[in-house]
């Protein structure tokens, strides 16, 4: 019986009765284009050094520190709270394709030059990497080439993928997806020891960036176990050997000598590596002793596996096993952690966010039903099942914490490039052009979560989800580099600009959204928001020299308090107190700077 992912149920193949030349297509020509296009739109962003946001930045700030010598396990920012610094818990993994590029280049165009091509590269080179991935996922899955490529294409459609994997996009996220995407590649391979043992290092490698892929992993080694007890498949201990084997091993090179012991919230600790150990062991145990009985006792086999991971990490870290945040100061939580919407879970996004959430639930659903009616292949069966049940975690997670939204959206690709192939021939097929043209931009539409996520935005007349940007150039958003007109200086300045000041200028700032500083991040969060008559103590307490605002667009969104009479409003309506002096002559943009009496 013909399989439903190459051929649809009525009618010709896909390639045949939309456009032939599909099938000469492959997965890097997509990309070239792509990266040419993207690459092209990216080169003047990246001139003046525009990166997305404050973690693209500190990114860039991190890798400038290891390149001009700071020791690999030193990831301290010390240009932020100078001269204690601030503590970082980031992964080197992630600085090194940016410093890998940045060294092969600078002795052909300088450090500039060299810094603006590695912000363009790496993004793309992952971009690559998810299409590559997607494509080879599909191909596994059973597809034909044509809707291989689809996949590789829809990469590009879905926004928080392209977002994350655009030029000046060089935070960590990228890398996670791209390492779940390969992990569930290894996933559908369930008859491979090989792919089982690369999986799980895979996820090492996830949650060595960071934590907050710990759910997921948990999720991958369930499916595992679920492969041994229906299947009596093994699979499940070369994953957690793979897990507990490559978590060590990164572990040691992350990890200072003599710090073993210390215990974070926000990274894997020891704990992690002796629950990992276990679960391997008694995995090998359970397999030895039950693989060839029922699949009740092969699921009594695995069941000390939680019962013994779960309470030993529980147990050390306590809160922190569940919540990476769990040791965050209550007022900050309230006040600042609450406060940043990618964190927040899906009734605290806008429209757009939300269309797009549900929209790539619906696509996976959809998908996963139009595949498996029809297909008789059992093994493809069973793979499409992990990968349903993985993603419906993916995507139950992004409604808990929207950011995990790329996980959810890079899981969806192969759903939403079968029901391309599905639906799509149907639609051409039709005798009626006028229907035939329709349908076929509807199904068009109804695969991609960005047109339709800026269609439902457009027809309700919601404001974008977004703030604008607050640096860049032009009057309506703030010049940092305007501030390099001034001497070096120490800068209170609000948490959001920190990281691309001290990456744009030769000062130094209080400063930035990094939770392991929390008492900074109180000082100036009551500085600015709390009682104005505390705000110069607290400002002349860390000796800063000015303080910085960006100001509101007329009209506009910008960086106000709930606190009417706060300095952050006060500033903000031009209502300066008098132990600050207004700054003129440093361009004409919204950045505001005051000189500390």
């Amino acid at each position: 019986m013909p399989n439903k992912t190459d051929v649809p149920a009525e009618g010709p193949a896909f390639q045949e009765i939309c456009w032939p030349w599909l099938a000469r297509v492959k997965a890097w020509h997509v990309w070239l284009v792509y990266a040419l296009l993207i690459g092209g739109l990216g080169a003047s962003r990246i001139g003046v050094m525009k990166l997305y946001g404050p973690d693209d930045y500190m990114r860039l700030l991190e890798v400038r520190d290891l390149l001009a010598g700071q020791g690999w396990f030193d990831l301290r920012q010390y240009r932020m709270n100078p001269p204690i610094g601030a503590d970082m818990h980031w992964s080197r993994l992630v600085d090194l394709p940016l410093a890998f590029f940045i060294v092969l280049l600078k002795p052909l165009f300088g450090q500039p030059l060299a810094e603006g091509a590695a912000v363009i590269f790496v993004p793309l080179l992952e971009l690559g990497c998810a299409m590559a991935l997607s494509a080879a996922l599909l191909k596994k899955l059973g597809t034909s080439q044509v809707l291989q490529v689809t996949g590789a294409t829809l990469v590009a459609f879905f926004p928080m993928l392209i977002f994350n994997f655009s030029p000046g996009r060089i935070d960590h996220h990228g890398w996670q997806a791209i390492c779940l995407l390969a992990a569930a590649l290894c996933l559908v391979r369930i008859n491979s020891p090989r792919a089982a043992f690369v999986g799980g290092a895979l996820a090492a490698v996830q949650l060595a960036i960071s934590l907050e892929g710990l759910p997921l992993v948990a999720t991958l080694a369930a499916l595992y176990g679920l492969v041994f007890v229906l299947w009596a498949i093994p699979a499940v201990v070369w994953f957690l050997s793979g897990l507990a084997l490559f978590s060590l091993v990164l572990f040691a090179t992350a990890r200072e000598p003599g710090a073993y012991q210390v215990l974070h919230c926000d990274v894997v600790s020891w704990p992690h590596l002796v629950a990992f150990a276990i679960s391997a062991l008694l995995a090998g145990f359970a397999v030895r002793l039950f693989r060839e009985k029922g699949p009740i006792w092969r699921a009594a086999g695995l069941l000390p596996l939680p019962l013994v991971a779960m309470p030993l990490v529980y147990g050390v870290l306590g809160v922190c096993a569940i919540n990476p945040f769990a040791d965050l100061d209550p007022f900050l939580k309230q006040e600042w952690y609450m406060q940043i919407r990618e964190g927040m879970p899906i009734y605290a996004q806008g429209v757009k966010a939300v269309t797009t959430v549900f929209w790539v639930g619906g696509l996976i659903i959809a998908g996963y039903v139009s595949i498996v009616r029809g297909d008789e292949d059992r093994d493809r069966r069973r793979a499409w099942m992990l990968l349903f049940l993985l993603a419906i975690v993916a995507w139950i997670l992004s409604l808990v914490v929207y950011r995990s939204t790329i996980f959810a959206q890079v899981l969806a690709i192969p759903f939403a490039a079968v029901l391309l192939g599905i639906y799509l021939p149907r639609a051409r097929a039709i005798s009626s052009p006028l229907l035939r043209i329709v349908l076929t931009i509807v199904c068009g539409v109804a695969i991609l979560p960005l047109v339709t996520s800026e269609l439902v935005a457009k027809v309700g007349n919601q404001p974008d989800d977004a703030p604008p940007p607050q640096v860049a150039n032009g009057r309506n958003s703030c010049v940092i580099k305007d501030l390099g007109k001034l001497k070096p200086s120490h800068l209170f300045t609000t948490l959001s600009l920190g990281a691309s000041i001290i990456a744009s200028t030769h000062h130094t700032v209080v400063a930035g959204n990094y939770h392991r500083n929390g008492e900074k991040i109180r000082e100036v969060l009551l500085a600015f928001e709390g009682n104005p008559a505390n705000a110069e103590r607290l400002v002349k307490a860390n000796h800063a020299d000015y303080v910085v605002i960006c100001a509101r667009l007329p009209g506009g969104k910008g960086e106000t308090a709930r606190r009417r009479d706060s300095l952050i409003n006060n500033l903000q309506r031009g209502d300066v107190p008098d132990w600050l002096q207004p700054v003129n002559g440093l361009g004409h943009s919204l950045l505001r700077v005051y000189r500390v009496r």
